[in-house]
């Protein structure tokens, strides 16, 4: 049996690790960080001219300024705080606003793949949260107590 040689482009290695980010959203926080991580050393694992051109590239988009001046905002709050570890903590958290769109603005891949993986991304999700739905009302037998039950954790009074 022959093995032809499979060769991966930049942009496949970018849907995968984008797809792997999508799909932990749900599932797991710390799967999900590893993923952030992972999208962000992707951007730098370039070649310096190609790294040049993107942030050049980013300069001049007004939704990536936004992103960054919204960070800036918080890195500053981080000085007038007054509990500097759940400060820092804060700015761990909102790390993904900045990082995210310096990816995804910058990579040149092509809008049809992408809206593919998103397509796939909310058949994933809708699945997951019909899944959920079967088991929560597997779990409480009827639906009257999984409508209680539900109403109740989400304090809504009937």
């Amino acid at each position: 049996m022959v093995i032809k040689d499979i060769k991966f482009k930049r942009e496949d290695y970018f849907l995968s690790v984008l797809a792997l980010f999508l799909i932990t959203l749900p599932i797991s926080y710390g799967l999900n960080s590893i993923s952030v991580i992972l999208i962000g050393v992707f951007f730098f694992i370039d070649k310096t001219a190609n790294i040049l051109l993107k942030l050049k590239r980013l300069k001049s988009n007004k939704l990536f300024l936004l992103f960054l001046l919204f960070f800036l905002v918080q890195l500053i709050g981080l000085f007038y705080t007054q509990d500097f570890n759940r400060g820092l903590k804060l700015i761990q958290n909102f790390l993904p606003f900045l990082v995210l769109p310096l990816t995804l603005l910058s990579e040149p891949i092509l809008a049809k793949k992408c809206a593919k993986l998103l397509y796939a991304n909310c058949i994933f999700m809708f699945l997951l949260l019909i899944g959920l739905l079967i088991a929560q009302f597997t779990i409480n037998g009827n639906f009257t107590r999984f409508e209680h039950q539900l109403f109740e954790t989400l304090d809504i009074s009937t």
